[in-house]
């Protein structure tokens, strides 16, 4: 017979105890779904800045397209809602640095973006125009070569406007409005914007008195942002989004504060 040799297993048993507690992981932590209703808040981060999807009314009430979006939501889950005000640029690291739960309104998946965070199915489309002074000489993408466009900072712009013309010289603003006065008052020659913001700007905006390059459009999937890691709470955004979609909501919504009909309708085989 072997002598028992108490060291060894008492080391043994320590080995798996440890391995049982760390991996994997995400087995220790709860969905941020949980969290959520626990606490009884969502914290939301919505762009306060951003005519029509967040905004200050004239009362000072904080309206717009993702503050229904983000009422909607809490509402579902039965919990109180905490905005959070949140720029282009924060959008990221405020999910990262847990300041939100979720990132709702135009966050457009990237590869990049997809290597810090999580993304849900779209639940609508966008595209990006040019748009320049009705009075401008620019009447082409080849026009904008060594002219200066304004995007805003955290976007996907920046990076698109130099794939359409690599000469172009983009000047990165704190938000859209400020991206769309900066050619307004000649800082820039153009503007390089979400289809839909343009669209609701029109609308507010009497003197904007752009007009917009043909045939330039990038599309893009907009998509609400998460954690990665949290397929729970991933499983239960996507549905919201599709009962959005599947009942009319969205159309609803996007009609109150767009002033028309979505342009690019979403498949609903994409959920």
């Amino acid at each position: 017979m072997k002598p028992f040799r108490l060291g060894a297993v008492l080391l043994a048993a320590t080995l798996v105890s440890v391995a049982c507690s760390t991996t994997p992981t995400e087995s220790t932590n709860k969905s941020a779904l949980d969290q959520i209703i626990e606490r009884g808040t969502i914290r939301v981060g919505v762009i306060v800045n951003w005519v029509p999807l967040g905004f200050n009314d004239p009362s000072g009430e904080l309206v717009g397209y993702e503050v229904d979006q983000a009422n909607a939501l809490a509402k579902a889950l039965g919990v109180k809602l905490e905005m959070v005000p949140t720029t282009a640029a924060d959008r990221i690291p405020n999910l990262l640095t847990n300041k939100i739960d979720v990132m709702i309104g135009l966050f457009t998946p990237t590869l990049e973006r997809s290597k810090s965070v999580a993304f849900t199915q779209p639940f609508i489309i966008d595209a990006l125009v040019v748009g320049v002074p009705a009075d401008s000489s620019i009447q082409s993408i080849s026009d904008l070569a060594g002219k200066t466009v304004a995007v805003t900072k955290g976007t996907t712009e920046a990076d698109q406007i130099l794939q359409i013309q690599p000469a172009a010289k983009p000047i990165q603003f704190d938000d859209t409005d400020t991206s769309v006065l900066a050619v307004k008052q000649g800082q820039a020659d153009a503007v390089f914007e979400s289809q839909l913001f343009m669209m609701a700007k029109a609308t507010t905006d009497t003197g904007l008195n752009l007009r917009f390059l043909s045939g330039v459009a990038f599309k893009e999937n907009e998509a609400w942002g998460l954690r990665r890691g949290d397929p729970e709470w991933k499983a239960y955004l996507n549905e919201f989004l599709y009962l959005q979609l599947f009942d009319g909501t969205n159309d609803q919504l996007f009609d109150k504060w767009f002033k028309g009909k979505v342009p690019f309708p979403l498949p609903y085989s994409w959920y």
